[in-house]
C-alpha cells in the first residue's frame, strides 16, 4: 500500500509540478549546472537518461538541445503531461517509459542504453 501511495502522491503533484519548479532557483540552477556539464558533441549513438523525469521539464528541453534523451517516471499523470510538451514538435530522439526504476526495468531501457543483454 506505501508504494501505491507513493505514486497517488505524484499523480496529485504533477497537476501543480510545472507551475512550481519552472521558476523554483534551486531547480533552475540544477538544469544550467546540467546543460554546462554536458558534452557537445554526439553521445556516440548513446542517450542520456532522465531517472524520475516527471513531466519532463528537464527531458524535453535536453531533447530540444538535440540530445538522444530517455525520460522514465512511474507517474502515469506525469507522462502525460511530459508527453503532451514532446507532441507537436520534432523530437524524434526523445522517448517517455512508465516504470519504477525500483523494479527490475533492465529489459525495457538495455535498448537504448546497454550493448549485451542484462
Amino acid at each position: 500500500m506505501k508504494e501505491r501511495s507513493g505514486i497517488q502522491l505524484w499523480d496529485w503533484m504533477a497537476f501543480i509540478y510545472d507551475r512550481f519548479y519552472q521558476n523554483f532557483p534551486p531547480y533552475l540552477r540544477l538544469h544550467q549546472e546540467i546543460f554546462k556539464n554536458l558534452p557537445t558533441s554526439s553521445l556516440e549513438g548513446g542517450y542520456l537518461l532522465d531517472a524520475g523525469c516527471g513531466t519532463g521539464l528537464l527531458t524535453v528541453e535536453l531533447a530540444r538541445r538535440g540530445y538522444p534523451v530517455v525520460g522514465v517516471d512511474r507517474s502515469s499523470v506525469m507522462l502525460r503531461q511530459a508527453r503532451g510538451k514532446k507532441d507537436g514538435e520534432k523530437l524524434g530522439r526523445l522517448f517517455f517509459l512508465e516504470k519504477d526504476l525500483n523494479v527490475n526495468a533492465c529489459q525495457e531501457l538495455e535498448k537504448f542504453f546497454f550493448r549485451e543483454s542484462c
